[in-house]
Parts: C-alpha cells; sequence; structure tokens
C-alpha cells in the first residue's frame, strides 16, 4: 500500500497538465509564471512553489 501511495505522489505532470486540472484552476496564472515550460513536477514540488512564493516579503 505504502508503495502505491509513493508512485502516485512521485507522478509528474506537465505545465499544462497542472494548469488544467481541477486542482489547481483558481490559480493558473500563479503556475503559469511560477512554473517552467517543457518541465514535469509532482504535486509536492508545485506545492512547495506556491508556499514559498506565497510567503516571500513584498519588496
Amino acid at each position: 500500500m505504502a508503495k502505491v501511495i509513493a508512485e502516485k505522489a512521485a507522478k509528474k505532470y506537465s505545465k499544462e497538465q497542472l494548469m488544467q486540472s481541477e486542482r489547481y484552476g483558481k490559480q493558473r496564472d500563479l503556475l503559469n509564471a511560477l512554473l517552467e515550460d517543457n518541465k514535469q513536477y509532482t504535486f509536492d514540488e508545485v506545492e512547495e512553489k506556491i508556499k514559498t512564493f506565497n510567503t516571500k516579503e513584498v519588496k
């Protein structure tokens, strides 16, 4: 069971797939700015990028 969860968590998605997903529907503009084209990300990587962006100090 743990192996199945680990494999599911490790699955990677393209920027386009993530932007079209329901999970990130309200954050499409943010994903467009944060993610690179032609690179794939896990959900954990995307969540970390969003968290880092949201906690940055405003200059």
